[in-house]
């Protein structure tokens, strides 16, 4: 018979026998996550749930195929990281507006569109808000309220006040959320 460790991937043996190990030295219960090789000599993802019962000498694991939710978190980075290479080749940040909480949730490229620092400089809308100038806000309001209300938008030039006090001309792309500097 073979031993299970040997159906483990090389890269996740070190990591399954510590969990193990947990177990047997009484660790209530553990979760962990590794590589089986399959008949094919292939390798699935599984994701186990163990509890130990060491008075009778048994481990009780239950275990989950998770293979297809690693592929597809893989290919979601692997694009995230695309796509940011992208932002950065075109100078285009971009951003989602969050209406449960009112919260922006922006690009490293926004940031850097805005020449500003921390990404903690505006969160929430009304501090995006507090950046565009004055004779703008009734514009972005209307634009706001036509995107959430209608699902209508348009490209939007806008002035924002800098931290470099320069006053900057940025647009704004339909419901792409879109932003670049234009001037």
């Amino acid at each position: 018979m073979v031993p299970y460790i040997e159906f483990v991937h090389p890269a996740d043996r070190d990591t399954t026998l510590a969990e193990v190990q947990k177990i047997t030295d009484g660790a209530k219960a553990t979760k962990f996550q590794n590589r089986y090789r399959t008949k094919d000599a292939s390798y699935r993802w599984l994701a186990w749930n163990s509890i130990p019962f060491l008075t009778e000498n048994l481990i009780y694991a239950v275990v989950r195929d998770i293979t297809d939710e690693k592929e597809s978190l893989e290919s979601i980075l692997h694009n995230q990281a695309k796509l940011i290479e992208v932002e950065k080749t075109a100078g285009i940040g971009s951003w989602e507006y969050d209406l449960n909480t009112s919260q922006l949730i922006c690009s490293e490229e926004v940031y850097k569109i805005l020449g500003i620092q921390e990404k903690s400089t505006f969160v929430a809308i009304e501090d995006y808000l507090k950046l565009v100038d004055s004779d703008d806000l009734p514009v972005i309001q209307k634009a706001i309220d036509l995107a959430i209300n209608q699902s209508q938008s348009d490209r939007l030039d806008l002035r924002i006040l800098c931290p470099d006090a320069k006053k900057n001309i940025y647009q704004l792309q339909e419901n792409r959320f879109l932003m670049k500097k234009v001037k």
